[in-house]
């Protein structure tokens, strides 16, 4: 799969390039994302959600800020970047996605620097040299997550996340389970984005 991305005067118009690729699934996520609707029979589903994400991350799109002559290091909030993903400036981020899917913002900063800025050199590499997470609870090689979907989630949201546990475990050997107890465990929370 291609994606092909032209700047036409004020929008970014992409297209994706493929056998047996349709674009208008694309136009679907879209229109569900722009009107809210996260529920019915016309919801795109997650595969799709993704799919059109991605392609809209993959543009061809050539940054030109040169970030070598920043003096201060943002370490895990990285630098201001603009509309396209580009580095557009030598200030850290307030605000944004880390591991381009954990939204923050300004109040989230302090816990995200604890969490993230402490990690030992080279432990950001553990996934790469087989290091199980989530191995407190294993059954027949899948592990099992613990979640809870925070109270202020709306019944529709509720719906959504389990759709997307449910397929994320149909397409994946991990199961999202409900937390009893553990001290490790996933929360969905409502904050108006992907955080």
């Amino acid at each position: 799969m291609k994606t092909i991305c032209l700047m036409l005067s004020w929008f970014l118009l992409c297209a994706e390039v493929a056998a047996g690729v349709e674009m208008a699934k694309c136009d679907d996520v879209y229109i569900a994302e722009d009107s809210g609707k996260i529920s019915g029979a016309d919801t795109p589903n997650t595969i799709d959600i993704s799919r059109c994400i991605k392609s809209t991350h993959d543009t061809q799109i050539v940054c030109s800020f040169d970030v070598s002559k920043c003096t201060k290091v943002c370490s895990t909030l990285g630098y201001k970047t603009d509309e396209f993903g580009c580095v557009s400036s030598c200030d850290c981020n307030s605000n944004g996605f880390i591991e381009e899917d954990i939204k923050y913002d300004e109040k989230d900063i302090v816990q995200i620097k604890n969490a993230y800025d402490k990690i030992p050199k080279g432990a950001s590499e553990a996934a790469s040299i087989g290091i199980k997470l989530w191995n407190e609870n294993v059954v027949n090689g899948r592990p099992k997550v613990p979640y809870v979907i925070d109270s202020d989630m709306s019944t529709k949201a509720r719906a959504a996340i389990s759709q997307g546990i449910a397929s994320y475990s149909e397409d994946t050997c991990i199961d999202f389970v409900a937390r009893t107890n553990e001290v490790n465990y996933i929360i969905f929370v409502s904050k108006g984005g992907c955080w």
